[in-house]
């Protein structure tokens, strides 16, 4: 059976370091700053020179180079994946997109 991030029974391994928890499953360049009191779930990518601001969350997300996440932000969380069928939160449905931010320069 899958089990999405809004299951109770799915579970991550984080790392907390310097004010922030990082999934193991994560990955990070070394170049890219976080800030303090963020989350970095399952799957992320963040790419080189990254800049992500303090209290930020982020889950199912690919981050390209050179990218600004400001303070107080939520990327990839869960959607309005509710049945109309079955009505309630405990029916959600996974989200199985992903968010992929690149930086255009014209």
């Amino acid at each position: 059976m899958y089990y999405h991030e809004d299951n109770i029974e799915f579970e991550d391994d984080y790392i907390f370091n310097e004010g922030s928890y990082f999934s193991k499953y994560s990955a990070i360049h070394d170049s890219s700053k976080i800030g303090k009191n963020c989350v970095i779930g399952r799957g992320v990518k963040i790419g080189k020179n990254c800049i992500i601001k303090n209290n930020v969350v982020i889950k199912n997300a690919v981050l390209f180079d050179n990218v600004v996440i400001c303070d107080n932000t939520s990327i990839g969380s869960t959607g309005f994946g509710f049945s109309l069928d079955s009505l309630g939160s405990i029916n959600l449905n996974p989200q199985l997109g992903i968010v992929v931010m690149k930086i255009m320069y014209i």
